[in-house]
């Protein structure tokens, strides 16, 4: 067993950081390394909310080492509009400088909270745009994506001088394929479209050349397995169509025709995933269901769903075995990230990892067979 086992937490409620880590328990009971994944929000990045946080995560300091977190950061993909927004296209000074103040809180995290994979913060680049604004032109987005890399290899270099490393999130496609249009989701406060119809140029395909630019630069990789698996299985859906019908579903995806050509990698996920993973990722476990239908294109409009319970979505079976059973294995951050709506008792959550354990347990037993 190399991989800890983590669960989503806010750093700002210490009752949060209680349940959250008390759900890990049955982790803990089988030895298994734990922690929690902190929501860092714009909001709770001034130097009052900073110190709230680091005020109740030292309710842990000095328990026995069974009975105190691991800790990392993750920043959510948000704001997505407005000036204070995240965007390394759009807005970079403010998105490197936002993220700067993550690493900083990470840095002040106390040895004892520190995983032995090392401080870390996840992070989405959040390079969307407006639909209208989007052209296959692989040479322009080639050339824009060197600005987004100036930006990652100043944050990886900032958080080596403070001992935290950085991960890069991937997407599905569309990012936003699971927000309904309404009035939350309307972009500049009466203007400009939905979240949905927003284009992420490099949503971190494998075939593409992006991941390895990132891991060049010094960034490690977070694989969100239902975001993964929504943008290959969207890339399928659309390679069904005709050639004819194939470039307006392109158009309005945001993607290329060459990415068709890697369509039916779609069927071999598990093992895409495991190829990409390097020592010091992090992953996010969970399931996913259904894909984006644009209503210009369908006749109707569809939502996929992301954080789904594990074995309870789209995800061939076997894939989530295979991942869950070789992931324990690796050198990561596994962070069962699921959807609740119950967030004093957690069901999903606690579902999904006794899954998890189970196949652990399997795990073991094929290791000792080999031995």
């Amino acid at each position: 067993m190399k991989a800890e086992i983590y669960v989503p937490a806010v750093a700002e409620s210490l009752a949060d950081l209680k349940v959250s880590f008390e759900l890990l328990e049955p982790a803990r009971r089988k030895c298994i390394q734990t922690g929690l994944m902190l929501i860092i929000r714009p909001a709770g990045l001034s130097a009052e909310k900073i110190q709230l946080q680091l005020d109740n995560l030292d309710y842990f300091l000095g328990k026995p080492i069974p009975d105190r977190p691991m800790v990392f950061g993750m920043h959510p993909n948000m704001p997505l509009s407005g000036s204070e927004r995240l965007n390394f296209l759009t807005n970079p000074n403010w998105s490197e400088e936002y993220v700067r103040r993550g690493i900083e809180m990470m840095a002040k995290l106390p040895s004892e909270l520190t995983p032995a994979s090392g401080k870390a913060i996840s992070l989405h680049l959040n390079t969307l745009v407006a639909l209208e604004a989007w052209a296959a032109n692989e040479p322009h987005w080639e050339k824009a994506f060197e600005g987004v890399l100036e930006r990652i290899k100043g944050l990886v270099a900032f958080g080596a001088d403070h001992g935290v490393r950085i991960a890069i999130e991937t997407t599905p496609i569309p990012e936003f394929g699971d927000t309904p249009r309404n009035d939350r989701s309307l972009l500049n406060n009466g203007g400009g479209g939905y979240w949905p119809d927003l284009i992420n140029p490099w949503p971190l395909l494998f075939w593409r050349g992006e991941i390895e630019k990132l891991r060049e630069a010094g960034a490690n990789l977070t694989i969100d397995i239902c975001h993964s698996y929504i943008a290959l299985r969207t890339i399928l859906e659309i390679e069904k169509y005709t050639s004819k019908k194939q470039e307006s579903f392109l158009a309005r995806y945001g993607l290329y025709a060459s990415d068709l050509e890697h369509a039916r990698e779609a069927m071999e996920f598990a093992s895409l995933v495991l190829e990409h993973t390097k020592p010091g990722d992090i992953w996010h476990v969970n399931d996913a269901r259904g894909f984006y239908k644009s209503p210009e294109l369908f006749g109707e409009e569809s939502f996929f769903e992301e954080g789904v319970q594990l074995f309870e979505g789209d995800i061939p079976e076997n894939d989530l075995m295979i991942l869950i059973r070789e992931g324990l294995r690796k050198r990561i951050k596994f962070v069962l990230e699921v959807h609740e709506t119950d967030f004093t008792n957690r069901p999903n959550t606690k579902m999904s990892l006794e899954r998890v354990l189970g196949l652990f347990e399997a795990t073991e037993d094929d290791l000792a067979i080999t031995r």
